[in-house]
Order: structure tokens, then C-alpha cells, then sequence
């Protein structure tokens, strides 16, 4: 086999190892010019495809190839829970005790938490956690009765959506879902940025939520009557959907800070979120 064919079968290699949706997702125009332009070309690197892989891994559960769900009766799973209770109020809590009316002000749909993150499993318990402990200020903003703002809810449903618009779910059927994944130049984005940033999803859970509350509140400015139900309105949750996709799709980005620029644009309150 000369050298041509063997980086030929390398790259072909590469390519069948590509996630499948990603593939499922290929377009005619890019499967012709991808050939001889390399900027139509949105296949991932080997480096890509591992770091999605290893993401995967992660917050999947090895035994069902699925998100890894919240179990109410996992001790391990429910010390998110006493933990995000201790950085809400700086008091401790016991397992037991979790089920309370406590939660709702703080932007739960009931006393116990824990049905909250049927979408979004342990992740959106782990997201929720992180933003908790890092943007304190930003959550007492977001809790302030008279902002009218769901926190954790939104939260979760941030969560819920990143995990299959960037192809994450094991068991994810390309036919049933296709109209909310990312399309291919959002998807190679976000593994090329993910390879130099495995807390990369986090971060990205943050500017979106952090987004979607500026874009509440110029709401609420605008009509102090407004109510922010992600559930039964979802118009709010799609505007910061379609500005993210946008800017995702707007560059080949080669670190996150350069997309949290395009993304935010003239929200001057994003830039609070330091990236490097």
C-alpha cells in the first residue's frame, strides 16, 4: 500500500467512526465541496471524536446507554441535593429532610426536587450545583421575587436541551430526534472547543442560562406582567436557542471566550463570565 492510500484509509477510518448522527446529518452540498474545500469539510479529528467520546462516558449510564437518570433513592445522587441546599442557605440539611416546600422558591415545580431532573438526570443536578457555587450574585438576582424567574427549572431545562442538541444521549435515534440537534457546523464547533476544554458543557450551561435571564428581564422591563413558564411558553427558552445556534454557527471558533463574545454581542452583563 503506497502512502497516499494509507492516509486515505486513515481518513476513512476517522470518518466511520464519526458519531452516526453526526454522519446522519452530512448534507449533499457538503458531501461534494467538502472534498475540495476543507472549510465545507465538518468531520471530526480523531482528538474531536475522543473528547466527544470520553463527554459521553461520562453522563451516560454504562449499563443502559442512556443520560444517567436521577435516582431519588441514591444517596449519592440526592448529596447534590443537600449540597445545593448548603450553598442556597449555608445550613445543612439531612437526606430525609430533602422534601420540602423550601425548593419552591428557589424555582422547583414541587416540595421534592428530585422529579425536577426526569430530562436532564444527574447532570442537570450537577449544573445546577456548579452555577450555584460559582455566580452567587447572578443567583440572587435570579431568585428575587420580583423578577419572576424559575432558577432551577431553567437550569434543568438548559441542561435537558444541551444534552441532545449536542448529540449526547447513547441510545439517541437520529429519525425521532434530528429537528433538535445542532447541525454540523455547531457540532464541530463544540468538539474542537471540547478538546481543549473538557468543563466545556458546563461552561456552556452557564452563558446560556446566564443569557437567558438577561433576555427575561428585558422582557419584564418591557412588561412587568410577564411570566417566564419555560413548560407552557416556550417562546422565551427558543429566542436564546436561535441566538446560540447563531453565533455557534457564525465562526469556526478556536476557544470558547471567542464565542461567548459572538454569542452575548451588546449583552454587557456577560461579560462578568471570565473565560480563557
Amino acid at each position: 500500500m503506497d502512502f497516499d492510500n494509507k492516509v486515505d484509509s486513515k481518513q476513512s477510518l476517522i470518518v466511520l467512526n464519526q458519531p452516526q448522527t453526526h454522519l446522519q446529518n452530512k448534507g449533499y452540498i457538503e458531501s461534494i465541496l467538502g472534498l475540495v474545500i476543507p472549510n465545507f469539510n465538518y468531520d471530526l479529528t480523531k482528538n474531536e471524536i475522543q473528547a466527544f467520546k470520553e463527554l459521553q462516558d461520562e453522563i451516560n449510564d454504562p449499563e443502559q446507554n442512556k443520560i444517567l437518570y436521577f435516582d431519588q433513592k441514591n444517596t449519592n445522587h440526592n448529596k447534590f441535593l443537600t449540597s445545593l441546599y448548603y450553598e442556597l442557605t449555608n445550613s445543612t440539611i439531612k437526606e430525609e429532610d430533602i422534601d420540602q416546600e423550601f425548593w419552591i422558591q428557589y424555582g422547583f415545580q414541587q416540595k421534592n426536587p428530585r422529579t425536577d431532573f426526569r430530562g436532564s438526570g444527574v447532570l442537570g443536578a450537577k449544573q445546577l450545583l456548579d452555577f450555584v457555587q460559582k455566580h452567587k450574585d447572578i443567583v440572587k438576582d435570579m431568585i428575587n421575587p420580583e423578577n419572576n424567574f424559575f432558577m432551577a427549572i431553567s437550569s434543568i431545562s438548559v441542561t435537558s436541551f444541551l444534552i441532545k442538541y449536542f448529540h449526547l444521549p447513547k441510545n439517541l435515534n437520529y429519525q425521532e430526534n434530528h429537528q433538535e440537534l445542532c447541525g454540523r457546523k455547531e457540532f464541530k464547533n463544540f468538539c474542537r472547543m471540547l478538546k481543549r476544554n473538557p468543563y466545556l458543557l458546563y461552561d456552556l450551561h452557564q452563558l446560556f442560562l446566564t443569557h437567558l435571564f438577561e433576555n427575561h428581564k428585558k422582557l419584564m422591563r418591557q412588561n412587568t406582567q410577564a411570566q417566564f413558564l419555560l413548560i407552557s411558553d416556550k417562546q422565551r427558552f427558543q429566542a436564546t436557542q436561535s441566538q446560540f445556534t447563531k453565533a455557534l454557527e457564525s465562526a469556526n471558533y478556536k476557544s470558547l471566550k471567542q464565542f461567548k463574545d459572538a454569542f452575548w454581542g451588546k449583552h454587557n452583563n456577560g461579560k462578568h463570565l471570565k473565560f480563557d
